[in-house]
C-alpha cells in the first residue's frame, strides 16, 4: 500500500503545471552598437529623381553602425537597409524599382539617433 501512495504521489507531483512566470532575462553590461559615430552625411545622389535606382555616397565612421531608410510623405517606413561602415566614404546602390511611384525622404540614420535626408522622387 506504501508503494501505491509514493507512486501516486510522484505521479501527481510530475504532472502539475507550473504557473510561476519566469523572470525576463535582464542584460548585464553595455550592449556595443559599434563604434560612436562621429559623422551622418549623405555626400552625394546620383540622381534625386529615379525611376528606381539611386547610387548614394555617404561620408561615415568606420564601424559606427547605420541604417537607410525610405519614408514615404506620411512617415511610414517603405524600406530599411542596416549596415556597419568599413570605410569613411561609402558609395551604396539601392533599388527602389518595387517602390511605387512617389516622393520620399531617405534618412540616414546612426546608432546615436543623428539623422540626415534627403528627398527622393520614383517617376516611371
Amino acid at each position: 500500500m506504501k508503494k501505491v501512495v509514493l507512486l501516486s504521489t510522484l505521479f501527481i507531483m510530475s504532472c502539475s503545471v507550473d504557473n510561476h512566470p519566469t523572470a525576463p532575462q535582464v542584460i548585464v553590461g553595455d550592449v556595443s552598437m559599434g563604434v560612436k559615430s562621429m559623422s551622418t552625411v549623405i555626400a552625394n545622389i546620383s540622381e534625386k529623381v529615379t525611376s528606381g535606382k539611386v547610387t548614394i555616397t555617404m561620408t561615415i565612421t568606420p564601424g559606427a553602425m547605420y541604417s537607410l531608410q525610405l519614408t514615404d510623405i506620411q512617415g511610414n517606413i517603405i524600406n530599411t537597409t542596416g549596415f556597419t561602415a568599413n570605410t569613411i566614404t561609402l558609395v551604396k546602390l539601392l533599388d527602389y524599382t518595387a517602390v511605387p511611384v512617389g516622393t520620399y525622404d531617405l534618412n540616414l540614420m546612426d546608432t546615436s539617433g543623428n539623422s540626415n535626408k534627403i528627398p527622393v522622387i520614383i517617376q516611371r
